[in-house]
């Protein structure tokens, strides 16, 4: 399949017995493959609990490619109609493309742990404008924040990248094109 419009979301992630940083769960689209998941949601379609860890997102169909053939586009527009909502650590989104829209945010990371990398993906609205792409932000002051490179921005974006109550995040070689 490469339509998942019909799906029951959040899809949720949990801790996986034995997992670890040389044994991680990897979720990439099979060779040629380009899935989508889309609709109008108040939740997001992939939810990462805090005990969520050692998980890659990689949306290239090829090995070690940099194509983004996986999307996820929430059309709902409320606050809590994110594209994707992580809590965990040791977690890596790549060659991704997210979208939502309204005062929704493409990519939500709240409390995360240590080693959280967003590199290569592409975020826009939906439709009309968004809010966040990226808000990433703690309850406890001072946690690592994310790592946050080689993204692109398009069209009506509110704010790209927000990090509040984090330290040591790495925002770098990103790019914003507000010109759609």
């Amino acid at each position: 399949d490469s339509s998942y419009n019909s799906e029951t979301y959040p899809i949720s992630i949990s801790a996986a017995l034995g997992s670890s940083t040389t044994n991680t769960l990897t979720i990439k689209p099979a060779a040629g493959q380009t899935p989508a998941f889309s609709g109008s949601f108040a939740n997001p379609f992939l939810f990462m609990g805090n005990t969520a860890s050692n998980i890659i997102i990689d949306g290239s169909n090829q090995v070690g490619g940099t194509s983004r053939d996986l999307s996820f586009a929430n059309s709902d527009g409320s606050f809590s109609g994110n594209g994707l909502y992580i809590l965990g650590s040791n977690i890596t989104v790549k060659n991704v493309a997210i979208s939502a829209t309204g005062v929704g945010t493409a990519l939500r990371l709240d409390d995360i742990g240590t080693n959280v990398v967003v590199d290569n993906c592409a975020f826009a609205p939906v439709t009309g404008s968004l809010r966040w792409a990226i808000a990433a932000g703690a309850t406890v002051p001072n946690i690592p924040g994310p790592t946050v490179t080689n993204n692109q921005f398009t069209q009506a974006l509110g704010t790209a990248i927000e990090t509040y109550n984090m330290s040591g995040s790495v925002i770098r070689g990103n790019s914003m094109d507000q010109s759609d």
